[in-house]
Order: structure tokens, then C-alpha cells, then sequence
């Protein structure tokens, strides 16, 4: 059975000075990446011209025109990826800002490495690119991160770096360089959230990633990720997960062990 969707080219280019750049039409079953790695490229989003920077994905499919309107003084650089793909996703904007701690440049010199080696399967290598891409853009667009004010921007990335340790969401506020009411109504506005509750998943998640790839007691994993008692953490991790902690490992973890509780 031949693959739905399937890499057929992918190099690096470089915008010209002083050259008008002409689009590339995309075809049907055709879908076209461009990941910018630098410089400013400008793109009309929701009727709204903007410039776009580095680490932005552009997708494109059949009737679409790839982006051609370079920033003058900063060139735009990016990774190209052709695929044939006869159902590409339609739930996904075309231009994604990428959070996090995704960096375009590393993923571009690491892709292009990886397909021009020849001991590489590069069908696999196409699957991999492609289900990343659409990774980092879904989880940029579920936290809207193309839209969002940089102070909560900044409150959501410190809750991730330091979910472990954060005892208080004045904490939090004062980071982000604004009023704990005003980061309030910016996790409700934007993320349709409270910071607390954006923290208690953060401490959640890192727990459930220790129970099913480690061998930690329940009780340390609970006091590793924050929580105040283990009496808290089971019952904010059933609320949460629909199971208890040690069930939850039983139907996850990596490997069978014995279990240490």
C-alpha cells in the first residue's frame, strides 16, 4: 500500500536582495513547508499583513502560494519540504509562530544532515519531519501563542521551567512584570484557564511522565513534582486522569517491574 503522504524534496533557501521572488503554485495533493530559520518574512494572516520572523511555519496546500514578500533588510532564510499527501489537515492556520523550546535552525541543519546521508531511509525521515512540524504547530496554537500578550507568554513558560518549585502565582505574576489579577484574566482571555489551574497541569504532567518512565516511589515522585502531600496528589491526579497514581502506572509504564509504592 503506498503512503498517503510522502516526502518528495527538501532543501534550504535563501531570499535574494533586490530580486523579486515569484511563488511557487501549490498543487492538488500537494502540501508545502516552509520553516523560516531567519531574517523577516511579511504574510497577509486573517486579512491582516505581518512580519514574520524565524522559527515561523508556513503550510501550504493545493491553490495556495508559497510566501514571496521578503523583508528588506533581513532576507528570510528557511527549510522547504515538498510532500505529496492526497488529505492534508485542514484544522491548522498557515503560519504558526513555534513556541517553546523548538529552534528552526537546529531542526533544519539536523533534517537536511539526515537526508542527504545515504545510509538514511528516508521515507521514515519524511514521516518524522512531517508528524513533528504538525506537532510543534498544534501545540503552538493550543496555547496561542501567535496572538498572546508577551507578559503571558512569559508567566506560561516560567510555569513549565518551574512548575516543581512555585509555591504562589504572585510568584509567577512578578516574572511577568504585571498584577496577579491582570495574569489572571490573561490565562482566562487567552488560554481559557486559570494560572492555577495551567500549574497544577504542569505539575501533573511531569508526574505522569515519572510514573510511567521511572521506578520512583509514588510518595518522592509526588514531592518531586510540588505537591504539598501525597493525600493532595492523589486526589487532584484522580480529578485529573480518572485513575489513581498507581493505576495509572500499571497502564502506562515503559516496562513491567515490581512495583515500589
Amino acid at each position: 500500500m503506498k503512503p498517503t503522504c510522502r516526502l518528495i524534496k527538501i532543501y534550504y533557501y535563501e531570499a535574494p536582495l533586490n530580486r523579486p521572488i515569484i511563488p511557487r503554485k501549490i498543487r492538488p495533493c500537494e502540501e508545502y513547508f516552509e520553516l523560516i530559520t531567519a531574517g523577516g518574512v511579511h504574510f497577509n494572516c486573517g486579512g491582516r499583513d505581518e512580519l514574520f520572523g524565524g522559527n515561523t511555519l508556513f503550510r501550504h496546500c493545493a491553490g495556495e502560494s508559497t510566501v514571496s514578500r521578503t523583508d528588506e533588510k533581513n532576507p528570510y532564510r528557511c527549510l522547504a519540504l515538498l510532500y505529496f499527501n492526497s488529505s492534508p489537515r485542514t484544522d491548522l492556520p498557515r503560519a504558526v509562530r513555534l513556541g517553546g523550546d523548538f529552534s528552526a535552525m537546529d531542526f533544519a541543519r539536523s533534517a537536511l544532515e539526515s537526508f542527504h546521508d545515504d545510509r538514511c531511509n528516508r521515507e521514515i525521515l519524511g514521516e518524522y519531519l512531517h508528524a513533528k512540524l504538525l506537532w510543534e504547530a498544534a501545540r503552538s496554537v493550543r496555547y496561542d501563542l501567535n496572538n498572546s500578550p508577551v507578559a503571558l507568554l512569559r508567566a506560561a513558560d516560567y510555569i513549565r521551567k518551574n512548575s516543581a518549585s512555585i509555591d504562589s502565582i504572585s510568584r509567577v505574576a512578578k516574572y511577568a512584570g504585571v498584577s496577579e489579577s491582570h495574569l489572571f484574566l490573561l490565562f482566562r482571555r487567552f488560554m481559557d484557564t486559570t494560572p492555577h489551574r495551567f500549574l497544577l497541569n504542569e505539575k501533573l504532567t511531569g508526574a505522569k511522565k515519572m510514573l510511567c518512565s521511572t521506578a520512583t516511589p509514588i510518595k518522592e515522585i509526588s514531592r518531586i513534582c510540588g505537591f504539598d502531600c501525597l493525600e493532595s496528589f492523589y486526589r487532584a491526579f484522580r480529578k485529573s486522569a480518572g485513575v489513581t497514581p498507581v493505576e495509572y502506572r500499571r497502564r502506562f509504564e515503559m516496562y513491567g517491574r515490581e512495583e515500589n509504592y
